[in-house]
């Protein structure tokens, strides 16, 4: 698992009821602050996306895996970079992992926890978890923000500590 973590939302700290122009004066240079951070080896999504790259590139042609699998759609593709780009703040990065059925799965697991998600590129994640309080699993909708019982296993099992 990559030891790489997503950065705090500085501007959600900014109350969005606040007017004038030093709220948005605060909101850009917290925004400017989230972007550097970002860019830094430690808080960088990037890492994650270039594997998601390099899977597209790997897995894009029929028995990729010797084994018949079907090659990576670019809408499970573009569903992944969406995933990746919507992970909670704080969230430990997954191992990205490419599937014989032409998704993209994302994997999570630390000493008494495990989650994977799996995208098809259909708008829909499938989840399993094994967690300490029992398995979990199902399907959500995915529009482009992670569903709210995913966050809540990410947020609950897989944050980040400083």
């Amino acid at each position: 698992m990559m030891a790489f973590m997503a950065t705090p939302n500085p501007t959600a700290l900014v109350d969005s009821r606040q007017s004038g122009d030093e709220s948005i004066d605060l909101k850009k240079v917290l925004s400017e602050a989230r972007n550097h951070l970002e860019k830094t080896a430690l808080f960088s999504k990037e890492p994650l996306k270039n594997s998601l790259l390099e899977i597209g590139k790997e897995c894009d042609s029929p028995n990729w895996d010797g084994y018949n699998a079907e090659p990576i759609n670019n809408a499970a593709l573009q569903e992944a970079g969406h995933l990746i780009d919507s992970l909670p703040y704080m969230t430990v990065l997954p191992d990205v992992i490419p599937t014989p059925s032409g998704g993209v799965a994302f994997e999570w697991h630390n000493q008494r926890n495990a989650l994977l998600l799996t995208i098809s590129g259909n708008n829909k994640i499938n989840y399993a978890a094994k967690l300490t309080g029992g398995p979990v699993h199902g399907n959500a909708k995915f529009l482009e923000t992670i569903p709210d019982p995913i966050k809540k296993i990410l947020a609950d099992n897989f944050r980040a500590s400083m």
